[in-house]
């Protein structure tokens, strides 16, 4: 789990509601007309403009933003370079049996051991690793959109709200519930874009970057691997994806 999106949107939330408590009655701040005209308008217009499937594909991925952190690229050299040595003992078959956690490299391995072609074996991976980029980046302009359309339904709501107060001047109950849905529905609407949709969009881009730049990672070594590169030579390319103070030093 990743532990610093989930504290960071709960300790937002949270902001917002001890700020709310401490200032006195949190039962005004819970109206059930402004709650459903941002949220289900939201969802609606989304729905519109991208479909049911992929609505329900961008939770999916930010889903996974939440409960799985980055692979390590020191731990994944390490693994690689590990294989590496097992071929030039067993042959490429020795890697049909190899467990790892990494799905992209569970396929790489399979593709490798089955002995095709290194410009096939490339172009299938880079399917792969572009499908996965287009995956985040339908996520991201979904996420991009609920950020959008929420505060626009959160003036529809202030503009319904204001309706209905000015329409009943004489009945005070009519204007304090009126006055309630207009401020509130503004309320949810900057909520649910600001602390919510626009962090987990630019989530979701931060992970489809280190995504991809770890399925390049795997491709490169799975194809040195495939070459039979020796893994000194391996492991100084491989360490070319790091930031320049983690590279260690090969030795001659």
């Amino acid at each position: 789990m990743d532990l610093a999106t989930v504290c960071g949107l709960a300790g937002a939330l949270c902001v917002v509601l001890l700020a709310v408590f401490l200032g006195g009655e949190p039962g005004l701040f819970l109206d059930l007309p402004s709650l459903l005209l941002v949220l289900g308008g939201t969802a609606f217009v989304v729905m519109t403009r991208f479909g049911i499937a992929p609505l329900g594909g961008a939770l999916g991925v930010a889903a996974q933003a939440f409960l799985r952190r980055p692979d390590d690229p020191q731990r994944v050299i390490a693994r690689l370079l590990e294989l590496a040595g097992l071929t030039r003992h067993g042959g490429l078959l020795a890697l049909k049996n190899q467990a790892t956690s990494n799905r992209f490299m569970a396929e790489g391995l399979r593709l490798v051991a089955e002995g095709h072609d290194p410009e096939v074996l490339r172009q299938m991976l880079e399917n792969d690793r572009l499908l996965a980029l287009e995956r985040h980046e339908w996520g991201q302009r979904i996420f991009i959109a609920i950020a959008e359309v929420a505060p626009a339904m959160g003036l529809i709501g202030t503009l319904v709200g204001l309706v209905q107060m000015l329409g009943n001047l004489e009945d005070p109950r009519a204007i304090g519930q009126g006055m309630a849905i207009a401020l509130l529905a503004t309320l949810y609407g900057a909520l649910l874009a600001h602390l919510i949709c626009h962090p987990v969009a630019e989530k979701l881009a931060l992970r489809a970057a280190q995504q991809s730049l770890m399925q390049s990672l795997v491709m490169d070594g799975l194809l040195a691997i495939q070459a039979g590169q020796s893994p000194r030579i391996m492991q100084d390319a491989l360490q070319r994806y790091l930031p320049e103070g983690q590279r260690r030093a090969v030795p001659a």
